[in-house]
């Protein structure tokens, strides 16, 4: 891993926005990891280190010809705030941004009935959220956003943290969406992130020691694409 990756691992740790604990997913899925980007932006402070790693990676990839940032609702909707901040103040970047609301708004602007932002029609998009398992939700939004604009291009979706799995079909998500034509990236996934810490102390603590190791892998047998389970070899 690069180093600012390194240094957004550490920040996720710290901020308990990413814990070795077991959790139930939308999937319906027992996790023996769970992530959630909500702590990783409850003050100023954690919410600069996120927006800056997925500034970087954003910077990274080359993207000259974004125009607008879209957030699902909810996690993603602070995070795309914060990376146009990010991207202004760092870069001079100045991309538009918005996102979706869970339930139409009857009343003000009509405009704003489902989607909340100034995104226009030809613009090019990057959707940006917390973290990927199956994403379907993320294509829904795409489908959303294409049907209140005309000749729109979605760059890629863009997520801190991509959990390599499969779905019911055998298919991961990264495969699924490239079916749709669709590009996923993320700044850390899970083979990278278990292998780095594994064994390795964080302020006097040990958050993948071999016990944990041996869960993650337990699921990873069961539910992890290709790549993920490289870990059980």
């Amino acid at each position: 891993m690069l180093q600012y990756q390194k240094d957004f691992l550490i920040h996720l740790i710290e901020s308990k926005a990413l814990t070795f604990e077991p959790a139930q997913l939308m999937s319906g899925r027992l996790s023996p990891y769970y992530v959630s980007m909500r702590t990783a932006v409850s003050d100023g402070a954690k919410a600069s280190l996120t927006a800056e790693a997925y500034a970087r990676k954003i910077l990274s990839l080359g993207f000259r010809d974004i125009d607008y940032l879209h957030g699902p609702a909810y996690a993603g909707i602070p995070l795309v705030c914060l990376i146009a901040t990010q991207l202004w103040k760092s870069k001079n970047r100045n991309l538009r941004w918005g996102y979706n609301r869970k339930e139409p708004k009857h009343y003000g602007r009509s405009s704003e009935e489902i989607i909340v932002g100034d995104f226009r029609d030809r613009d090019t998009v990057l959707i940006v959220d917390d973290v990927i398992t199956t994403g379907r939700t993320k294509m829904l939004n795409w489908q959303m956003l294409c049907s209140l604009r005309r000749e729109l291009k979605l760059k890629g979706i863009l997520v801190a943290f991509d959990r390599q799995e499969m779905d019911e079909a055998g298919q991961t998500t990264s495969q699924w969406l490239k079916q749709e034509g669709v590009d996923l990236y993320s700044i850390l996934n899970l083979t990278e992130t278990l292998t780095w810490l594994h064994d390795r102390e964080i302020n006097g603590v040990v958050p993948v020691d071999d016990d944990v190791f041996e869960k993650v892998k337990n699921y990873v047998r069961r539910y992890g694409g290709e790549t993920a389970k490289k870990l059980c070899l």
